[in-house]
Formats: C-alpha cells, sequence, structure tokens
C-alpha cells in the first residue's frame, strides 16, 4: 500500500514538474511572439511615418517662399505626427559625384575612404573602369544604375550599402557615387564627409571644417577647387520614420527630377525601402 503511495506520489510530483516546463516555455513563446508582433506594428508605422515624410517634404521643396538664403543653402526637414516623428534629408545631385566621369585614382581615393584597403580599392576601380570600357570590339558605354556595380567582383555589400570599418560608419556608396552626379565638382553643403575628403586637394581634416561650416552660402575664389553649390535637376529625399517612444526605424528613399508639368514641378525617378 504505501510503496503505490510513494509511486503515485512520484508520479504527481513528475507531472507538476512536466506542466511548470511546459507553462515556461508557453510563456516564453507568448513573450516572444508579442514582442515580435510589437515591433512588426512599430515598424509599419514607421514606414507610413517615413512615407508621409516624404510627401511633406516634396510640399515644403515645391513652396519655398518661406525659405531663407541658409534654408535653401541646407535642406534639412524634422516633422513631428501624432503617432511619431519623421526626419528627411534633402540630398541633390550635386552632392554625388558621377560614377561614368570618375577616374580611376579618384574612385580609388574613394574607396580607400569608404573603409577598403588600398589594394582591395585599386582593384574595384579597375573593375570599374573595365565596366565601363571593356575591350574592342565591345563598345565603352554608361552605367545607368548604380545597382550593376553590384555584379562587379569586389563589390560588397558593405560598401554598397555602408558598413563599420576602424570603429566607424560608412556612407553608402550610392551616397557618394550617382549615375546623375555632377562631372567634376560637388556641393559642399550636401556632400558625404568622405567624398569631400577623396577630392582632390582635400583631406579628412579639410573635409570636416567644411561640414562644421554648414550653410556654405559663397566659396572662395580659387581655393575651391572640385567644389560648386550647384543643386541640379534632380535629387533625392531620405526618410527616418519612427513612432513614439520606439527604437524601430524604416527608411524610404526617393528620387525625383524636376519638372515645371508635373504635380509639385517633380517627376518620381526611384523609389526604395528599407525591411
Amino acid at each position: 500500500m504505501r510503496r503505490s503511495q510513494g509511486s503515485a506520489l512520484l508520479a504527481v510530483m513528475w507531472m507538476t514538474v512536466m506542466l511548470g516546463l511546459v507553462g515556461m516555455a508557453l510563456a516564453t513563446t507568448v513573450r516572444s511572439e508579442t514582442e515580435s508582433t510589437r515591433m512588426m506594428a512599430e515598424s509599419e508605422q514607421g514606414y507610413f511615418l517615413a512615407r508621409a515624410g516624404i510627401d511633406a517634404a516634396r510640399l515644403t521643396i515645391a513652396f519655398p517662399e518661406q525659405e531663407t538664403q541658409a534654408q535653401a543653402s541646407r535642406r534639412d526637414y524634422n516633422f513631428a505626427f501624432d503617432t511619431g516623428t519623421v526626419h528627411v534629408e534633402y540630398f541633390p545631385v550635386g552632392a554625388l559625384y558621377n560614377v561614368n566621369s570618375a577616374s580611376v585614382p579618384m574612385l580609388t581615393a574613394l574607396f580607400m575612404q569608404l573603409g577598403q584597403s588600398h589594394a582591395a580599392a585599386s582593384s574595384l576601380a579597375e573593375q570599374v573602369e573595365h565596366y565601363r570600357r571593356p575591350p574592342k570590339p565591345q563598345p565603352a558605354h554608361d552605367i545607368v544604375s548604380m545597382e550593376e556595380l553590384l555584379s562587379l567582383p569586389g563589390m560588397t555589400s558593405e560598401l554598397f550599402y555602408g558598413g563599420f570599418s576602424g570603429g566607424k560608419r560608412h556612407s553608402p556608396l550610392y551616397e557618394v557615387l550617382g549615375t546623375f552626379g555632377a562631372f567634376d565638382s560637388v556641393n559642399p553643403n550636401y556632400a558625404r564627409p568622405e567624398l569631400l575628403a577623396a577630392l582632390p586637394e582635400m583631406n579628412e581634416d579639410r573635409a570636416a571644417n567644411l561640414i562644421q561650416s554648414r550653410p556654405i552660402l559663397a566659396l572662395e575664389p580659387g581655393k575651391s577647387r572640385g567644389l560648386s553649390l550647384f543643386d541640379g535637376a534632380v535629387f533625392t529625399l531620405i526618410a527616418h520614420g519612427r513612432t513614439k517612444d520606439s527604437d524601430v526605424e524604416r527608411v524610404v528613399r526617393a528620387v525625383y527630377q524636376r519638372q515645371p508639368d508635373r504635380p509639385l514641378g517633380m517627376r518620381l525617378l526611384e523609389w526604395h525601402e528599407s525591411d
């Protein structure tokens, strides 16, 4: 009788332990799913905030009558909505160096500024040159989309989309080179520091000084080789949307071309969304 009672008690204890473990696993799963659902909801909200920021920035650009000279020289937008905030960067084509005209030494210097070793940067620059001007009888051709460079053996996702090197984050390649970019000069009010430092007669210290001086309303004659305050007809809006009290951020990047006959005087060329 006592042996039967002991066996029953042991069975009850094991069942209690098993039920406890199942309960703990279920609670962990529920917490994990709840957190995942929350982050997905905040991500979607951030996405629509970013889209709203793009539209708000377009309206501001379309009606610039209230802008001061300084504001027109260095556009940067912050919008607050009921559900969150959006920071929108205005990035004109004048802030990019044209990938089709950049020399091999210029490309090498730029890739090194973006965290590549000299050997890797030099090799990739030669690959870009070979892609633009292949051996005859193949004809030379312009790069139409920056995504074409992803097919080059030396191109990495960290270089193209931005990554960390030497303890700091580097700009994405498509924010320093472009197919619509200027041919021999860039706008110092918007150009990324890596591009400014790679220009002729420039270095990281001079680039940092220029960035600290923004907005730059005028350039010194004879001392501004490779620099211009030209914006161009094409510009990019980069919107960072985030809901209130959230660490989840969504980014939308849209490229527009100024065209007076289009709504708000601009035409959409490209649209990119981050996950």
